[in-house]
């Protein structure tokens, strides 16, 4: 679609009003999570309330791809058994882990965590953890909605795939304008070429990494 047939595309009304619709859609969707997040934080008491499961650390209990419902509490309620999510140092990574032990050295808490798995971890994490890096301790699970996130992440996949569904969303805008019966057979061949340009898309930033 050259320049000027798109500027004059969406100098239609009934376009202009897909358009607006959709941005506003995306502003609300945008707004909600925004509020969502913030809610949370001020509700739960902590910065991180919501946390996804990476790795095998925590099976049985939990399994990758879980997302935790985190609430912040005071250290001293934090007991031998709780499961916590702490800033670990020395991986420099969120960490979710079930506290074994509790020591107080000179009036501030330490937590000793290892993770449920006796197969990956055999024995406690290398570190105590001081109370200020404790998040909170983990009060609800969803089993597996996290995986998606987890698998566009470790792929790298995030920012294009956000790409392709803004181009989606476009697409789908542009798709909707209404052609006349005789012009039926040339938009059916701009809307093929158009569909294999945007497959060669998806193939360039999936798998040959040129975005």
């Amino acid at each position: 679609m050259s320049y000027l047939k798109l500027k004059r595309y969406f100098k239609d009304e009934k376009t202009k009003k897909d358009v607006q619709f959709t941005l506003l859609l995306l502003l609300i969707l945008t707004g909600v999570v925004i509020f969502v997040n913030i809610g949370l934080r001020v509700i739960l008491n902590t910065d991180t309330p919501i946390v996804v499961v990476e790795g095998r650390s925590m099976e049985p209990t939990f399994y990758e791809g879980d997302l935790l419902i985190v609430k912040g509490v005071p250290p001293e309620d934090i007991e031998n058994g709780s499961i916590i999510v702490f800033w670990a140092e020395w991986s420099n990574t969120l960490v979710v882990h079930r506290v074994i032990a509790i020591v107080n050295s000179s009036g501030e808490l330490y937590f000793y965590t290892k993770g449920d798995n006796p197969e990956t971890n055999p024995v406690a994490d290398p570190y105590p953890v001081p109370a200020k890096d404790v998040k909170g301790v983990v009060i609800f699970c969803i089993p597996r909605i996290g995986l998606i996130t987890i698998l566009l992440s470790k792929y790298g996949l995030i920012i294009p795939v956000s790409i392709v569904l803004i181009i989606l969303i476009i697409q789908t805008i542009l798709s909707s304008e209404e052609t006349p019966k005789n012009k039926k057979k040339s938009v059916k061949s701009i809307r093929k070429s158009e569909r294999t340009t945007f497959i060669e898309f998806l193939y360039d930033i999936t798998f040959l990494n040129k975005f």
